[in-house]
């Protein structure tokens, strides 16, 4: 009941600061804007004990600190979707460039890992391509290595 009281003081005390401004405002171009301002603060006086709301801010950020063991394994689920994204782009890419040539791709398989300084490293990339001869095979090997820069290559 205490907080009724306390709201009608407030909103009382709230029209009565508005009427003077009003009174004291000038007429002409500046009435509108006045009014829309008193407006504006009659609605907030209004509506402010109905929102509650508390502006204290926490500090206290011991509470979002990582834990260790889930550091690692955020740090591990980061390098494997590194790793995975830059397999499939990687995939394409070659694909993309031997489907230029006219060869087929029946399977790639690109295995590389990350090391202590994030950069990834191929190991080995293998693929497997369709109506294969000699001349498919070395000029395969000769696109992914002038694209990837990498000599583990196996193509059968």
């Amino acid at each position: 009941m205490n907080e009724i009281h306390v709201w009608t003081l407030v909103l009382c005390t709230s029209v009565m600061v508005c009427c003077i401004f009003e009174m004291m405002s000038p007429n002409g171009k500046m009435q509108p804007i006045m009014r829309f301002v008193l407006g504006m603060f009659l609605i907030c006086a209004m509506v402010a004990p109905f929102l509650k709301i508390n502006f204290d801010l926490d500090t206290n950020f011991k509470k979002f600190e990582l834990k260790e063991e889930n550091n690692k394994e955020l740090t591990q689920t980061i390098e494997e979707q590194t790793i995975f994204l830059a397999k499939t782009q990687m995939q394409d890419f070659i694909k993309e460039k031997l489907a230029q040539e006219n060869i087929e791709l029946l399977n790639l398989e690109i295995f590389m890992n990350m090391n202590g300084e994030n950069s990834i490293t191929i190991n080995n990339i293998e693929a497997t391509i369709k109506n294969k001869n000699d001349k498919k095979i070395l000029k395969a090997k000769e696109i992914i290595k002038e694209n990837i820069k990498s000599e583990k290559i196996s193509i059968s």
